[in-house]
């Protein structure tokens, strides 16, 4: 998310370089990727390129090809003499980015507001598709690159921070280079060689010329090396939103919160970093699941596991144990209407509730849209005879879907049968059904070109999305979960969930169907 306004003020340390096409393995620059500022700059580039469109909204049909663009860009990125040394993801952020989240949430409502309100059909004003950076994800684990993909316990740049370091103490004479948006980067104090490659100042993929790959950089060192007290300022700039000339002032006044400013500090402790990406090499060597799920599932594990050190530490002390949170991903849909998330809503109390099984936290909060707001639902922890009533209730509601079919089936039959859930869903909240043509465009993946289809779109993701989160859970319990409460999946829902398409075949209009 970055330290608003801090890249611009340190714009006089940004040099331009060109890299040449080259391929000498003695010299070979390792390349550390910020995953989230990458999926979404590639978003930007290809949205941008269609201008205005007759569909409201891009959806994730449309990210299958972001996906092979991420593939095809970190390619060529090589052929410029780089080494892919990892590919960083947040699997989760701290509880202090709450302002900041909700603060995106109400931009991204208000954005939809205006392109309602507005008929706004330009490119630029839309937010991006609801599971742009899991695709991305997905589509780097079924790649070559699959084993530098790490999703982590926490924001992606430190940890990016850390193995670019560790990357250029390695190899000093070539050092590394992160590639970014993220202006945090900026602040770290290297011990190495690093270079920050600003990924918004890139105009096409690569940006290549005939003279190679252009990119604008900053030379970590040598800007710590003329900004000696750049972290306090960095810390003034954010507290006080001010301009650089006037942040080193307060910095030689002392104007610090001695608290506010050490919990700071440690965030941009480099050494603190490299001990987190030793245990996160650790942790995959040992196969945890959490590595591996959606981010927004693997924040509200990683919080439990979080609270239970805690909880260890103070000799079992449930003392102001904070609730779980789950931040849904923001639907684009109808802003007038209310919000799509109550579909599904079932499968995913059943998932919350057995990550609260395993917490020392009596509640989650779920975030979502509702109105022009941003809003939460309380979930309270149940028994394990709740638990097992409501997975029960819900393979019974799959026996009534016409569509149900055991075993594989296309990726078109089962959007078929997401969206035939989708309106008995619908049906039983008493919200007015589609018509068959409007379920029929939806399913055959058509971009939305009328209110009401973007609404049955994000409906039918809603359905679909709190499968998945039910899926992930139960995958993640079986594996990590607690051992000593006997909950059981019926099989029809285990055989349902274990067939459940991933993100990349279930948007995926153009898959060649057996």
């Amino acid at each position: 998310m970055g330290i608003k306004g801090l890249a611009i003020q340190l714009h006089q340390y940004c040099k331009t370089t060109i890299w040449p096409y080259i391929a000498d393995p003695e010299s070979r620059v390792p390349a550390i990727i910020d995953g989230p500022s990458l999926a979404h700059r590639l978003y930007t580039l290809r949205k941008g390129k269609n201008g205005t469109t007759d569909s409201i909204i891009f959806t994730n049909a449309d990210c299958r090809a972001i996906g092979k663009n991420v593939i095809d860009w970190l390619d060529e990125l090589q052929t410029f003499n780089f080494e892919i040394e990892g590919i960083y993801f947040d699997g989760a952020l701290p509880r202090y980015k709450r302002e900041t989240r909700h603060q995106r949430m109400q931009i991204y409502i208000n954005n939809m507001i205006n392109i309602q309100k507005n008929h706004n059909r330009t490119t630029r004003a839309r937010p991006p598709p609801p599971f742009l950076v899991f695709l991305v994800v997905e589509a780097l684990f079924a790649s070559k690159y699959a084993d530098k993909t790490w999703l982590v316990n926490g924001e992606a740049d430190p940890y990016c921070a850390a193995a670019a370091q560790k990357a250029a103490l390695a190899s000093p004479e070539n050092g590394g280079i992160i590639f970014t948006d993220d202006s945090d980067l900026l602040v770290f104090n290297f011990q190495a060689p690093v270079r920050i490659a600003m990924l918004n100042a890139m105009d096409d993929y690569t940006d290549t010329s005939d003279s190679g790959l252009h990119l604008h950089e900053f030379n970590s060192m040598a800007i710590h090396e003329r900004e000696p007290d750049l972290l306090g300022c960095a810390y003034q700039i954010e507290k006080h939103s001010c301009m650089l000339p006037e942040a080193r002032q307060r910095c030689k006044a002392g104007q610090f919160e001695p608290e506010e400013y050490e919990a700071f500090r440690d965030l941009y402790d480099i050494s603190r970093w490299s001990e987190e990406l030793q245990q996160l090499r650790i942790s995959r060597r040992e196969g945890q699941v959490v590595l591996q799920l959606d981010s927004r599932v693997s924040e509200p594990i990683h919080q439990v596991r979080d609270l239970l050190k805690s909880s260890a530490r103070a000799h079992g002390s449930t003392d102001a144990i904070e609730e779980l949170e789950m931040y849904l991903p923001f639907l684009l849909d109808d802003p007038s209407r209310s919000t799509a998330w109550k579909i599904g809503a079932d499968y995913r109390e059943v998932a919350q509730l057995l990550i609260l099984l395993a917490s020392p936290s009596a509640a989650l909060l779920e975030y979502k849209r509702s109105g022009v707001r941003v809003v939460s639902n309380r979930i309270e922890k149940a028994s394990v005879k709740t638990i097992n009533d409501k997975l029960q209730h819900l393979a019974q509601q799959l026996q009534s879907i016409t569509a149900y079919a055991d075993g594989q089936i296309t990726s078109r039959a089962q959007r078929m049968f997401i969206m035939e859930m989708t309106v008995a869903e619908m049906d039983r909240l008493g919200i007015p059904l589609p018509r068959h043509s409007d379920t029929g465009t939806v399913i055959d993946l058509e971009s939305p070109n009328t209110w009401k289809l973007v609404h049955l779109w994000a409906q039918f993701e809603a359905q679909y999305y709190s499968c998945r989160i039910l899926q992930q859970v139960w995958k993640w319990w079986t594996s990590e979960g607690p051992a000593n409460y006997d909950v059981v999946l019926p099989d029809d829902l285990y055989t349902f969930l274990n067939g459940l398409a991933s993100l990349i075949d279930f948007f995926d209009r153009d898959a060649t169907e057996p």
